[in-house]
């Protein structure tokens, strides 16, 4: 049965914190971010990923037209849906 972690990213500095998953001992997001690195046809939309993560960390709010806001009622965690381009 796989072993599931949560870490806290420390690249992401701010009052916001943001958590990847670690499964077996491997980090998803160090994975996904090696995946990305390797592919250069993504790594802007890589850093772009990674400066609105830094953006919500340090509480500024991000255009709508990125992102939506769908948490629940009364829940104090957000969950955000990426807005895809249609």
């Amino acid at each position: 049965m796989p072993i599931f972690a949560l870490k806290k990213i420390e690249a992401i500095v701010g009052k916001q914190e943001f958590f990847e998953i670690i499964i077996d001992s491997e980090s998803q997001y160090k994975s996904f971010c090696d995946a990305i690195k390797n592919n250069s046809q993504y790594v802007s939309e890589l850093r772009t990923i990674l400066t609105n993560m830094d953006l919500v960390a340090n509480n500024h709010s991000l255009p709508k037209t990125k992102f939506k806001d769908i948490t629940p009622a009364k829940e104090t965690v957000k969950n955000m849906s990426l807005n895809r381009r249609t």
